[in-house]
């Protein structure tokens, strides 16, 4: 067995910590343990197929239980930002699917066939700012079925015996299970470790197939902004791995409202279908998420625009009014502005700015509206 992490084992104890390894892979002993099943047990059945037999009749039909995106008995992953709305997204998402006709949902976002027990395992906000969200965002004046429930999951371990047992339990039945969050849910562990983070996410795959339900865990994305956090083994024991991000994820840009959700490309998949198209929402003042088929408007700044505009007119002597001027947009240009920012923090550490722009330049035209 391969070695693993000497701080969790410390942590659960030599018993709890295998204990927790033969739930995740399937083990019911450890080596120098004489197995329990005889090879003639119901354990065993069923596990031997002759292939051409099996494969001769077509696979059955997925039960899709959001379409594209997640079938019954699989687990996705939903990765993203901190605060960029990927909680929010389960969240509406769990009040449509358990609405009677969820693809008329008026806050519905993606394509929900038919009506679901749901069940949101939180041990990330807690209730009140749950009860806040749906509060804020007026959710609370909508029809809200008795098959949405609510589980406080706060201090549970998916790998401690009593608490795994209890959510399976507590979860018999549910079609669409939301997860909030992998790391709340494996206090303790190491996110960067690959054989303890193999353990905790094989486990919730094990927990899909086991309740015949979709799961759905809510998991951050890394300071670099280009993909989950934690360690690869992540990605390798779930069945999809999803992004939910806003259009413009940079520190140094300004958030448009826009959200995209990708499922293809690089630390992305789709074990069990094609690759969905990118599907964009709008986020609302209120932080209620709307469809946006066609993305952000047509026409928008293209990133990197006026950056470039700036630099080509390097050395500049004058205002930032002139600048703006020559470069071709308002003094009131957010966009531009947004872009003279980024380039004069760049030229100030780099100790030229000085050289590139002369004596600070005045700001002009203060009290103008930005035109967005």
């Amino acid at each position: 067995m391969v070695a693993l992490s000497s701080e969790l084992r410390e942590q659960m104890g030599d018993g709890a910590f295998n204990s927790a390894i033969a739930r995740a892979f399937g083990v019911t002993h450890t080596a120098d343990e004489e197995p329990d099943d005889a090879p003639d047990t119901p354990r065993y059945a069923n596990r031997m197929s002759d292939f051409a037999d099996m494969v001769h009749a077509p696979p059955p039909p997925k039960d899709w239980l959001v379409d594209e995106y997640l079938v019954r008995g699989r687990h996705m992953v939903l990765s993203g930002a901190a605060g960029k709305s990927k909680t929010q997204f389960a969240l509406q998402l769990a009040l449509q699917a358990t609405q009677p006709r969820p693809s008329e949902c008026a806050h519905g976002l993606l394509e929900v066939p038919k009506q679901l027990v749901v069940a949101i395992v939180d041990a990330e906000m807690g209730r009140d700012q749950y009860i806040e969200r749906v509060w804020d965002m007026g959710l609370n004046e909508l029809f809200i079925p008795d098959q949405l429930r609510y589980i406080d999951a706060s201090g549970l371990d998916l790998v401690d015996p009593n608490d795994s047992a209890y959510l399976m339990e507590a979860l018999d039945g549910v079609d669409l299970v939301i997860m909030d969050s992998l790391k709340a849910l494996s206090p303790g562990a190491t996110e960067n470790d690959n054989d303890v983070m193999a353990i905790y996410t094989r486990t919730i795959t094990n927990m899909s197939r086991k309740l015949d339900a979709g799961i759905i865990t809510i998991h951050h994305w890394g300071k670099d902004g280009e993909r989950y956090r934690g360690a690869s083994t992540i990605m390798d024991q779930c069945d999809a791995m999803v992004a939910f991000v806003p259009n413009k994820a940079r520190d140094d840009q300004e958030d448009d409202g826009y959200r995209k959700l990708i499922a293809s490309g690089r630390h992305l998949k789709m074990r069990y279908a094609r690759e969905p198209q990118r599907r964009w929402f709008a986020k609302q003042d209120s932080g209620l998420l709307l469809p946006a088929p066609d993305g952000p408007p047509a026409g928008a700044e293209a990133e990197g625009k006026w950056d470039d505009a700036i630099l080509a007119n390097l050395p500049f002597e004058g205002t930032k009014s002139a600048l703006a001027a020559k470069c071709g947009a308002a003094i009131n240009n957010k966009a531009w502005c947004l872009a003279y920012d980024r380039v004069a923090k760049k030229a100030e550490k780099a100790h030229v700015k000085s050289k590139l722009f002369g004596d600070e330049p005045s700001i002009g035209a203060p009290d103008a509206e930005p035109d967005g």
